[in-house]
């Protein structure tokens, strides 16, 4: 039988010009991206300040058609910031506190289904369900005591029999006295005025 002989250590330094070819082609890679990258950096930063420059063109033009506007223009603007006003307005009314006036008074026999708001008019909507008439004519009643609520009205109901316990659902309107408060003066004149 005759001896095999293998040798490791010179293949390894065959195989090292590979590795160092390797190297360095991932260097010079590197380096021309790196290039790559710093010139797109000031293409960008040059475009930047142009569109910088354009902008501020532009609302240098803005401005000085605005100074001479047109009443029309201005009467938008006026518009436009009491829309915000309102909006304003809306945002910060106690929603949490309603929400949890109206949770405060249901029962076990009654299971609020919906709320509806509608905030330009004060209104709010609840769809209720209650095992039977007389937990809604309770729930109805406990309404009406809430501070927040003015004008405590049960809209409709109907029993549902194609449901095996056969419960009450009902719909209950009311006016938020917090919203009627909270309205913007301009906003509630325009609305009585037409």
């Amino acid at each position: 039988m005759r001896n095999l002989h293998i040798d490791f250590v010179q293949r390894q330094e065959d195989l090292a010009w590979i590795g160092y070819a390797l190297l360095i082609s991932v260097l010079l890679l590197a380096l021309l991206e790196g290039r790559l990258y710093g010139r797109a950096t000031a293409e960008l930063a040059t475009w930047q300040q142009v569109s910088l420059r354009t902008g501020q063109a532009r609302l240098r033009s803005v401005n000085d058609v605005g100074s001479a506007a047109s009443p029309i223009h201005k009467q938008g603007q006026a518009r436009e910031l009491e829309g915000a006003a309102a909006v304003i307005a809306l945002i910060s009314r106690p929603w949490d506190e309603l929400f949890a006036q109206i949770e405060a008074v249901a029962s076990e026999n009654v299971s609020l289904l919906g709320i509806e708001p509608d905030n330009e008019l004060g209104n709010i909507r609840l769809t209720v369900e209650s095992r039977n008439m007389e937990s809604m004519l309770a729930y109805v009643s406990a309404l009406t005591t809430l501070p927040m609520l003015e004008m405590v009205s049960l809209l409709n109901h109907q029993v549902q029999r194609q449901q095996e316990q056969a419960p009450v659902r009902f719909v209950v309107a009311a006016k938020w006295s917090a919203l009627a408060r909270s309205v913007p003066a301009k906003h509630a004149k325009s609305r009585a005025g037409g």
